[in-house]
């Protein structure tokens, strides 16, 4: 597997898996220049701190939307509306609500007994609006699916939106992305 960071704008490392149980781990960063052989044991207890803990392998074919709200109860509600309308029907909504006080997380809750949306909807809701990356971060560690996708709350999702992109990861894609269009 490759794992990418970033540091300024342009990559800075790279790590790729090696026969014989070692990792080989390649710095391109300023701080750290050179390449590693590292113990795959002891590269599993390397963590980064920014980052959520992950379960290792989600459901197979599962995909978790991980929306992160913070105000804008009616876009939250035309989000969650547009991906109870997918076809693509293995997924959940994982719904963080980050600290937001105008109950947009409870009317989904509201919309979803209402309307008999089918599709689950996980609510976790955090006290104090800490940002956008914290509040993904809580989504993603409660992420069950194999694949996550975060999706701003003010996203109206097409109908086959989601199964296209799975589409491209199953086929091998190691990322995928929407075509952004915006609305009139």
């Amino acid at each position: 597997y490759v794992v990418q960071s970033l540091e300024h704008g342009r990559p800075s490392s790279l790590l790729a898996s090696d026969r014989g149980g070692f990792l080989r781990v390649r710095a391109d960063s300023t701080a750290n220049p050179g390449a590693y052989d590292i113990p795959r044991r002891k590269a599993e207890q390397i963590s980064y701190q920014f980052a959520p803990a992950v379960a290792p392998r989600g459901e197979p074919a599962l995909l978790s939307v991980v929306l992160v709200h913070y105000r804008g109860a009616d876009d939250l509600l035309r989000c969650v509306a547009s991906l109870q309308r997918q076809r693509h029907r293995r997924l959940e909504i994982v719904l963080v609500d980050n600290g937001s006080a105008d109950g947009g997380a409870d009317a989904v809750v509201a919309q979803q007994h209402a309307a008999g949306w089918q599709l689950p909807i996980r609510l976790f809701h955090v006290e104090k609006n800490r940002g956008f990356a914290a509040g993904a971060n809580v989504g993603v560690a409660q992420a069950r699916g194999e694949f996550i996708m975060l999706l701003n709350p003010d996203t109206d999702v097409g109908d086959e939106a989601l199964g296209h992109l799975l589409l491209a990861l199953e086929n091998g894609a190691d990322i995928a992305a929407p075509r952004l269009l915006l609305r009139d």
